[in-house]
């Protein structure tokens, strides 16, 4: 791998702040930058931190924001795709969960800032954990797929095992389920491959060092099972490959 590469990969992986200036830096070949970035994040990811604490306490306190429609608010500030909670209870021994996505690697930066502030508003909690979300919504409906795709990914469990430390919960058995949680993977009904049995943490190039690994899986379960792609409404959000450094 040369420099170029190096320097591009640092980006994604560990301050994606970083992108800008590289998309600005004419020693570098644009084309090659893109390919980078779009092969990291093609599609929507979805991760869900279950820790203590109240994030959305944590951000308006900070921010000086006002309560009402807080999520749509945090989703603007950091510009990601959507950020949302489930509970305004706050307590260091308090399980709760917060889930960002973002829908492109432009959208990197918001997640970056975001894991930035997790640990100023929340805590880790000892049964606390992550669930990672990919998108493959371009492949639904799945009609007669989902047992094949069930049984592909349970041969090839390991190599989901694999990504993650060693996994030492109770609660998620070594299966992969069909719209059914308490399973490693999960084939989710929101149109997503859903990893969960990555441990709790706030740091950003460990967690999207995780995330690129799933979607790599996700290709890999794509091509192997000759996953037909549908059209898609119109009215639904598509990752769109970006080339203007403006928009960066």
């Amino acid at each position: 791998m040369n420099t170029k590469n190096q320097k591009i990969l640092y980006a994604i992986k560990n301050n994606p702040l970083l992108i800008g200036s590289l998309l600005k830096d004419t020693s570098i070949n644009k084309g090659m930058i893109y390919r980078e970035l779009n092969k990291a994040v093609p599609c929507r990811i979805g991760i869900e931190f279950e820790l203590s604490g109240s994030f959305r306490e944590g951000f308006i306190k900070t921010y000086g924001v006002s309560k009402e429609n807080i999520d749509k608010t945090m989703t603007n500030y950091y510009d990601v795709y959507s950020i949302n909670s489930d509970s305004w209870y706050e307590s260091a021994d308090y399980l709760y969960e917060i889930r960002v996505s973002i829908l492109n690697f432009k959208q990197l930066k918001g997640l970056y800032k975001f894991m930035q502030d997790l640990p100023k508003f929340c805590k880790l909690h000892e049964g606390g954990g992550i669930h990672i979300h990919v998108d493959i919504s371009k492949y639904f409906p799945l009609y007669s797929k989902e047992k094949e795709l069930q049984k592909y990914i349970e041969r090839h469990l390991q190599e989901v095992i694999s990504i993650f430390p060693k996994y030492t919960g109770k609660y998620n058995k070594k299966e992969v389920g069909i719209s059914k949680k308490a399973t490693y993977l999960n084939i989710s009904n929101k149109k997503s491959l859903e990893f969960r049995i990555a441990p709790l943490s706030f740091d950003y190039t460990t967690v999207i060092n995780w995330a690129i690994q799933c979607i790599k899986f996700r290709n890999k379960v794509i091509h192997d099972c000759r996953l037909k792609q549908f059209p898609t409404p119109a009215h639904t959000v598509i990752t769109q490959e970006i080339t203007d450094p403006s928009r960066i």
